[in-house]
């Protein structure tokens, strides 16, 4: 087993945090049943708009048991996450997926999607995800300073444009 499926194994092993989502998928006929769509887009979305993340299909996140993906299947789930990640969250969301292999409790290697969410540049929406309050401010003055950081007579201005209140909000919530 190579260091990455150690390092994977020993992540799921240690249970879900706010970096890592385990999830098992659920097949009815030819189409992915579960998770539902939102909850996984509100998942997603909720690790760019963070520091990132990493879900991994084919996990028991109740029990940690390494269930699997049929390997006839991988491409279907693939897909599924595809269309969340466009269809479900704006802006798109970016991706990086992985096929892994690991054993299950009896010593058998089931297959696995392991997708990788990178930090967001932008403020990513999902079905059931909104902001309030501070942050809704925070960002609606920062999408604002980067609309003025692009027109031509603010090139070059730096974030001294930016209001530093809002600094100071925006700097809370992304630690």
């Amino acid at each position: 087993m190579s260091n990455s499926s150690l390092e994977l194994l020993r992540r799921i092993q240690l249970d879900e945090d706010s970096s890592l989502e385990l999830k098992s998928i659920v097949f009815k006929g030819g189409k992915v049943l579960g998770p539902s769509r939102n909850r996984l887009a509100n998942e997603l979305a909720a690790f760019a708009n963070s520091r990132g993340g990493v879900l991994v299909l084919g996990v028991d996140d109740k029990t940690r048991n390494i269930i699997g993906i049929p390997i006839v299947r991988l491409d279907l789930v693939e897909q599924y996450v595809f269309e969340i990640c466009n269809e479900s969250i704006e802006p798109p969301l970016p991706f990086f997926s992985l096929r892994a292999e690991l054993p299950d409790a009896t010593g058998g290697l089931r297959a696995l999607l392991k997708v990788e969410i990178p930090r967001g540049l932008f403020l990513h929406r999902s079905p059931g995800g909104t902001i309030s309050g501070k942050a809704a401010r925070c960002a609606r003055c920062l999408r604002s300073t980067f609309c003025a950081l692009g027109s031509r007579e603010a090139r070059g201005a730096g974030t001294h444009l930016m209001n530093r209140q809002c600094l100071r909000r925006l700097s809370q919530i992304l630690s």
